[in-house]
């Protein structure tokens, strides 16, 4: 009878037990499953994700009938991928320059969408039929102060927020996230193409005249950017959203690339002792509207994505932006290095390469090259998918530490 018992009793351990620890653990995961981290996208074109427009028939692509990469058909799958450094398994599902298909499971990733008219919010699912992201949004100016909108071109509003035509980043990067952290994410996109840094400083402190289009002042993207976000968070609070972490990724620097190289090539001020200047200047201007954006919408941290410019031209201005990135990475814990892949696939001009032909092809693959078109500035969707998996992985390895 002693036997028997001690044989109950090792069946309850074996087989009752671990029923209850199953059960907790499953509980946990789904817990985990239901926090959602809402992420703030903003920037100027490659942000933005322009790729659409290059191509000859926009609207058939809108619809599902999309133009295939002659230069996919030509090298295939795996040629394309080795040569243009995108992981195979996005080239994969490249159906059109500005589409990729990720995969993406159901109900994890979100955009917030906002109803300015009626105060309203909606979270719109990401899924590999997603086309566009964003809305337009704009700013209404009148006697009694400024109002955010949705954008109305009849009514006389501004353009502020502009809406992507093909796939950006936000879908790569948010499933990568997701399957590395089994949080769900929520999805703000505040970009503007042609926007210098200090374009997104709040509009009482923009100086029109150090920008190279002091019209691009009147855009109001900080107050539209954080309105937004704002709209965001109060939409997960009254849903009783478990809320996560709260951050930003920034892609954008390509103005002032720009900016920065007319500077240097007009000036009769010693080369050396400006571009020195011109990497404060722009760090400074950076660091403002990162504490900006941390103080008034209470994010923990921010990602910053390298950039570069055209193919072949402007290498000092482009130099200038990616010291100035890789030294606030350096000297701030609270900014991360996200994807180097915009920078270091950019090709000089030739007087400055030792392979430039070989740089240059690789680096037209990542390119809006169509039969009506060729960008040397705006990444196809191919290549803005690979930025934004490799600055998701950047971010949880930060999360890690």
């Amino acid at each position: 009878m002693k036997y028997y018992f001690k044989y109950i009793l090792l069946l309850l351990i074996l087989f009752i037990l671990p029923i209850p620890l199953y059960v907790l653990n499953r509980i946990s995961y789904l817990e985990e499953e239901s926090i959602y981290d809402i992420i703030l996208f903003w920037g100027q074109s490659n942000m933005v994700g322009n790729a659409g427009q290059y191509l000859s028939d926009y609207n058939n692509n809108l619809s599902g009938e999309d133009e295939i990469d002659s230069r996919l058909e030509k090298l295939g799958v795996y040629e394309f991928s080795t040569n243009s450094d995108i992981d195979i398994d996005i080239v994969s599902k490249y159906t059109s320059i500005m589409h990729v298909d990720i995969d993406i499971e159901n109900d994890t990733i979100y955009e917030y969408k906002h109803n300015y008219s009626t105060g309203e919010g909606k979270l719109v699912p990401i899924n590999s039929n997603t086309v566009t992201l964003g809305e337009k949004y704009g700013v209404r100016i009148t006697d009694s102060g400024i109002s955010m909108t949705n954008y109305c071109a009849e009514c006389g509003d501004i353009y502020s927020l502009q809406q992507s035509k093909g796939t950006n980043i936000i879908p790569a990067f948010a499933q990568k996230y997701y399957e590395l952290t089994g949080h769900k994410v929520i999805a703000i996109l505040g970009a503007h193409d042609a926007q210098q840094i200090a374009s997104f400083l709040p509009h009482d402190e923009i100086n029109p005249n150090e920008l190279s289009y002091p019209g691009n002042a009147d855009y109001y993207l900080y107050e539209s950017i954080t309105s937004l976000y704002s709209n965001a968070i109060k939409y997960a609070e009254n849903k009783n959203l478990k809320i996560g972490h709260k951050f930003y990724v920034v892609f954008q620097g390509e103005s002032d690339s720009t900016s920065s190289h007319k500077k240097l090539s007009s000036s009769k001020q010693d080369y050396d002792t400006l571009y020195q200047e011109l990497i404060k200047k722009y760090k400074d201007t950076f660091k403002k509207v990162h504490n900006y954006l941390k103080k008034d919408l209470n994010l923990e941290f921010g990602v910053v994505i390298e950039t570069a410019r055209e193919l072949g031209s402007y290498l000092d201005g482009v130099e200038i932006v990616h010291t100035a990135k890789v030294e606030l990475a350096n000297e701030n814990d609270d900014i991360i290095l996200g994807s180097s892949y915009a920078y270091d696939h950019y090709a000089p001009a030739k007087e400055y390469s030792t392979d430039h032909q070989n740089n240059m092809d690789k680096a037209l693959l990542a390119m809006c090259i169509s039969d009506v078109a060729k960008q040397l500035v705006h990444f196809n969707a191919a290549a803005l998918s690979q930025i934004g998996r490799e600055s998701a992985i950047e971010v949880t390895n930060y999360l890690k530490r």
